[in-house]
């Protein structure tokens, strides 16, 4: 509910745009956004195999609910920046990584937040 804010929203939609051209306090903004959004999906991984589901169908909605943050130029720029991948546990980071191949965004407005 964090995005109902318009000020928060508009730094989400400038961030996935370009996460260089935010203010520093903007980047604590958009960081802390993607590392929640990040922390909810690893439930998912972590308990896909008691989901109705199973794991691999559950493995599959995570990375693409990733693809769909992660080919942003913004988010990546973040994710690469943000040090994660060697402080958070390796199914997340696989999970994140693995949404990143194949990105197919060019920084254009997203349709959706």
């Amino acid at each position: 509910r964090r995005t109902d804010d318009p000020r928060v929203a508009e730094v989400i939609a400038r961030g996935r745009a370009s996460y260089e051209d935010l203010s520093i306090a903007e980047k604590i903004t958009f960081g802390y956004w993607l590392e929640e959004l990040l922390q909810a999906f690893d439930a998912l991984l972590l308990f896909g195999g008691s989901a109705a589901v199973g794991r691999d169908e559950t493995y599959r909605a995570v990375v693409g609910a990733f693809r769909h943050h992660f080919e942003f130029p913004g988010c990546r720029a973040w994710w690469r920046q943000s040090g994660l991948d060697k402080r958070w546990p390796r199914h997340l980071v696989e999970a994140v990584e693995a949404s990143m191949t194949g990105s197919r965004h060019t920084g254009a407005t997203p349709t959706a937040v």
